[in-house]
């Protein structure tokens, strides 16, 4: 609705200055400006400054040098079909859109790592005005697909993840009480495969444990969270 004032845009019209970076709104909900009366300054992703020698992420998700060369394989392939440009990145993800990546890369390598970056420039920037200011730094994970840098996999060995305890539905529950996994659905995991039995999703015990083990990598947002307060004071 644009007649729907935002927190941000509230402090902007009350004299402070509001800054912000990565996902504080969802694309799909916004203007194509991402709310520009919300703020004073926006970094967009495709500003957004990667560790040196790398490029922005494949999809803004990928770093690992197979995904990015099988990304960059399709996106040919697609041409060379004469896939209309706006429609290749949907295409290429219906062959190709992993769940999960680990990469030997710096946390700045991902975007999460590159927003953090960025969050500690406009807190250092904005110790230096003396007007009162709003900053908002917003993270894409823990969040399909699960990516992160080795060392926050290596945390965790995969064998000893838990599963759930209970894989099927409860006799006489309510079918609408269940997920369909239908985001899970739609990524394409080489080695994953996502079945359906009774409306539920059926992924194998080592899916499943990649899966978790995957989502257990959301300790690289709590670092991200600590970098951005520890770097700015």
């Amino acid at each position: 609705r644009p007649d729907v004032v935002t927190l941000p845009q509230y402090f902007k019209e009350s004299g402070y200055l509001t800054y912000g970076v990565g996902k504080i709104y969802d694309p799909r909900s916004v203007d194509a400006e991402l709310d520009a009366p919300s703020w004073s300054e926006y970094t967009y992703p495709k500003d957004l400054k990667y560790a040196e020698g790398y490029a922005e992420p494949a999809f803004s998700y990928y770093q690992d040098p197979y995904n990015v060369k099988r990304v960059r394989e399709l996106r040919k392939e697609a041409m060379e079909k004469g896939i209309e440009k706006k429609k290749i990145n949907k295409w290429v993800q219906k062959q190709f859109k992993p769940a999960f990546e680990k990469a030997d890369v710096p946390d700045d390598a991902y975007i999460d790592g590159a927003i953090t970056n960025q969050g500690v420039e406009y807190i250092k920037e904005l110790a230096q005005q003396d007007q009162p200011f709003f900053l908002a730094v917003g993270y894409k994970r823990p969040h399909l697909p699960f990516a992160a840098p080795t060392k926050y996999w290596d945390l965790y060995n995969e064998d000893e993840v838990p599963l759930a305890k209970f894989q099927h539905k409860v006799k006489g529950g309510y079918d609408k009480a269940y997920h369909t996994s239908s985001e899970l659905r739609g990524y394409k995991t080489e080695g994953l495969e996502i079945g359906e039995e009774d409306g539920l999703a059926v992924v194998s015990e080592k899916g499943q444990r990649q899966l978790i083990h995957g989502y257990l990598c959301g300790y690289f947002i709590c670092r991200q969270i600590d970098w951005t307060i520890d770097r700015s004071t």
